[in-house]
């Protein structure tokens, strides 16, 4: 799914989201040192280059999200603006927390071996005793694997270490660590099942942006934390706030320290998740099998229903002026050789559709939907030098009749005084649409799908001959038996 939400996306609006948000972050970051000259500039440190790269990130995939509303809605210039003051609005304010906490602990982060055994040896631990768990979990249940679910589980599972300034977490984020260790103390109330039954609450209201799964996985990631904390000596304090006990179970086998024991536990569990991977299923559910019929067999069919019903297409293509991808649902109107033609009910646009260089849309995948029944009725007009608006009274009847979902006019005219360079009549160079004005000789024009509104524009137009096709569709008035009502009940009775 993600791969399909990101592939749609335009390389230049990847490439601009990607160079804003590192420019919104470095930009913040030195607004933030330049203005409190009690945040001096400090050496670069593994965590502060992971914290800015994860803040880079999520401007990123903010940036991705507004795109496809913008998309939808409009304005992306606009939009584009307020979210970039928005991003950086919020990235000053985390770069002052994150600079005032590192100024208050003066402590950076360089990598060493000390490192990999206090910070990554139990990060790994949690984050692989997590994935077991949701594993397990799945296995038993007969459900899929969900590869998306991993971060909210992962998230949990490093949560209960937020109260500690030297952990993982507590080193990419000081200015939320510090404040729970000198509340709470580290590895105390937070590490208590009370306390993921708070994140649970807290959390609860991500259900209506994301799912229930994901919000399960953040307290499931919680619980594996405090159970792997479990064979720690010290234990964690089970019953949390009705008694303060911690409790702790086979001897404390994991030991206090990072150190061997804790590296062999990180391959155990590796392996364990590499196990379980060879017996789970993995990815969504596959979709129900479907037979696909070919764009010939669209076409027949099509040719086979058209003038009894409404007729849509599903049609996934590539816009051949643009090189943009699109998939939607649009009503055939028509089918012209190997072309169909088709409308856009949203914007109005009617544009052909199939696999020729002449069509505006090349269609990948077409399959032909029925839709409600329709009657589809047809008046031609022939003009002698007469003015367009002489086939306006038949256009205005088909109008008032019960039923009319839309009219459309085609055909050829000739204009009265061509030599006297009659511009009435503008040719159409749309290249994303069907071209509605064509001209084919001086003063000699044909028209393709004009609406009713567009072929009123051009009434006082000179027609030295015309002939026109109104093509109006109507919804079939659904016929039967009158119902008929039921007596009215005498008074003081229920019926």
């Amino acid at each position: 799914m993600l791969a399909d939400f990101v592939s749609t996306i335009p390389v230049w609006v990847i490439l601009g989201l990607l160079a804003g948000s590192v420019v919104v972050t470095l930009v913040a970051n030195w607004l933030v040192v330049r203005l409190n000259p009690r945040f001096q500039r400090r050496k670069l440190s593994l965590g502060r280059v992971v914290a800015e790269l994860i803040w880079m990130l999520l401007v990123f995939a903010a940036g991705l999200v507004v795109f496809r509303y913008l998309e939808r809605l409009g304005g992306l210039g606009a939009g584009f603006v307020l979210f970039g003051l928005l991003a950086f609005a919020l990235s000053v304010g985390r770069a002052h927390l994150y600079a005032r906490s590192a100024a208050d602990s003066g402590t950076g982060w360089r990598w060493n071996a000390e490192s990999w055994q206090n910070l990554l040896l139990p990060g790994l631990s949690y984050l692989f005793a997590a994935t077991i768990l949701y594993f397990l979990l799945s296995w038993l249940l007969n459900s899929r694997v969900q590869l998306g679910l991993l971060l909210p589980l992962y998230v949990g599972a490093l949560l209960p270490d937020l109260d500690s300034p030297d952990s993982l977490l507590g080193r990419l984020f000081p200015f939320l660590s510090r404040p729970l260790a000198a509340r709470f103390g580290p590895g105390q109330v937070w590490h208590t099942p009370a306390a993921a039954g708070l994140i649970a609450l807290v959390t609860s209201p991500l259900v209506l942006w994301t799912s229930v799964e994901a919000w399960a996985l953040i307290i499931l990631g919680y619980a594996s934390h405090l159970l792997l904390d479990l064979l720690r000596p010290e234990g964690i304090m089970l019953l949390w706030p009705l008694r303060h006990t911690r409790y702790a179970i086979l001897g404390g086998a994991l030991g206090s320290a990072p150190g061997l024991a804790q590296g062999r536990l990180v391959l155990l569990l590796a392996a364990g998740a590499a196990l379980l991977l060879l017996v789970i299923q993995v990815g969504p559910e596959p979709p129900p099998p479907a037979p696909t019929l070919t764009y010939q067999e669209s076409l027949d069919r099509y040719q086979a229903v058209r003038g009894r019903s409404l007729v849509f297409a599903d049609v996934e293509g590539t816009w051949q002026a643009t090189g943009r991808r699109v998939a939607d649902r649009f009503e055939i109107l028509n089918a012209q050789g190997e072309s169909f033609v088709l409308l856009d009910r949203y914007t109005g646009r009617v544009f052909t559709a199939g696999r020729s260089g002449e069509d505006n849309l090349y269609a990948h995948r077409l399959s032909v939907v029925t839709g409600a029944p329709a009657d589809i009725k047809a008046i031609e007009v022939q003009l002698e030098d007469q003015q367009v608006a002489e086939a306006l009274p038949a256009l205005y009847q088909m109008q008032q009749e019960p039923g009319l979902e839309h009219i459309f006019v085609s055909g050829d005219v000739v204009l009265a005084n061509a030599e006297e360079g009659n511009l009435a009549l503008r040719p159409d160079y749309a290249q994303t649409r069907l071209r509605k004005i064509r001209l084919e000789a001086p003063g000699h024009y044909t028209l393709h799908y004009l609406t009713a509104a567009e072929l009123i524009e051009l009434a006082a137009v000179p027609a030295a001959s015309a002939d026109l096709v109104i093509v109006a569709t109507y919804l079939t008035v659904p016929s039967g038996p009158t119902p008929t009502a039921l007596p009215t009940a005498p008074l003081g009775e229920t019926p």
